[in-house]
Formats: structure tokens, C-alpha cells, sequence
């Protein structure tokens, strides 16, 4: 077998890969649209673990779907600070029977966005309290701090940064 056979090889079975990910995805959101969460949860989870194998040999594709598709505009802005400070996060990512709405598997981060609408403290914190025992580091940032720019210390990106332990990167302005 040659180089040029075993390169074509690959490259069609990441095609193949590519076009399973896709009608998951596309499945997902026919099922959300339908209102059957179950089934929108079910193929997005297994999106993640088709692409498990990737992550465990270190292998990061954040474009493995349009995830921008399913994010609201809070998640939307929280992956934006997300992939501008190149951190390596899945969008609702698999933790126990959970949906974080973004995780890093490698470092155990989790990001969670909580907007008004689907925020319940009790549940959030016996969620957070499952993760942590599991040995997950859950950060929460509320949704008013999502739609600051990133010039304010308290925006989502500042915090997200914060939360990888980014350095910092803002510039001073001199008046």
C-alpha cells in the first residue's frame, strides 16, 4: 500500500466521518423543532461520542457541526470568547446524564450560561455538585454578563478567560 493510497484512505473515511456527524446534527434539529427533546439530546450526545475517540488521542475540531445552529444568543456570545481565546471546549458536551452547554474534556472545565429563562438555582447546584464530585470545575456565568462588551472586567469574556487561567490580555488606555 502507498503513502498516496494510505493518505486517499483517510481522507475519505474523515468525509464519511464528517457526512455521520452531519445527519446526527441535522437529526437533532429536526427533533428539537418537533419538540422531542429526548431524541434532539440523544443525537447530540452521540455526535460527542462518535467524536470520542478524537478527543482521546488529543485531537480538537471545534467545526465538527454548525453548532451555532442550536446556541442561544447568550451561548452564542460565550462561544465567540470561546474559540477568540482558542480554548478547546465541545458545545453541549456529555457529563453523567447532563448537557453542559460547554466543556473542556482534557482540563474537566465546564462552562454553564445562564439565562433567566432556564436558570433554577436548586437544580443548577445539585447539577454542579454531580460534576464537581465527578471531578469537573463548573464555572456559571449569568447571562447579563454575556451581553457586556469586552472592554468591562465583568464581561463573559474576561470571566471565561479567567477561567482557563488565561492571562491577561487587556490594553490600557491611556486618557
Amino acid at each position: 500500500m502507498t503513502f498516496r493510497h494510505v493518505l486517499h484512505c483517510d481522507i475519505l473515511k474523515r468525509i464519511e466521518f464528517n457526512g455521520a456527524l452531519e445527519i446526527l446534527f441535522e437529526g437533532a434539529l429536526a427533533a428539537r423543532d418537533a419538540g422531542d427533546l429526548s431524541g434532539y439530546f440523544t443525537r447530540i450526545a452521540k455526535i460527542h461520542d462518535l467524536n470520542a475517540d478524537h478527543v482521546s488521542r488529543g485531537e480538537y475540531d471545534p467545526y465538527i457541526v454548525d453548532w451555532t445552529r442550536i446556541f442561544t444568543p447568550i451561548e452564542e456570545d460565550a462561544w465567540f470568547s470561546i474559540r477568540q481565546l482558542g480554548l478547546q471546549m465541545f458545545p453541549q458536551y456529555t457529563i453523567l446524564n447532563y448537557f453542559a452547554d460547554f466543556a473542556d474534556p482534557w482540563k474537566k472545565l465546564v462552562l454553564e450560561c445562564d439565562g433567566k429563562a432556564w436558570h433554577d438555582a436548586a437544580k443548577d447546584a445539585a447539577r454542579d455538585q454531580d460534576m464537581q464530585e465527578a471531578g469537573w470545575t463548573v464555572c456559571r456565568i449569568p447571562g447579563k454578563f454575556l451581553v457586556l462588551g469586552e472592554d468591562d472586567p465583568r464581561s463573559s469574556h474576561h470571566i471565561i478567560r479567567d477561567m482557563a487561567g488565561l492571562p491577561c490580555q487587556r490594553v490600557r488606555q491611556e486618557a
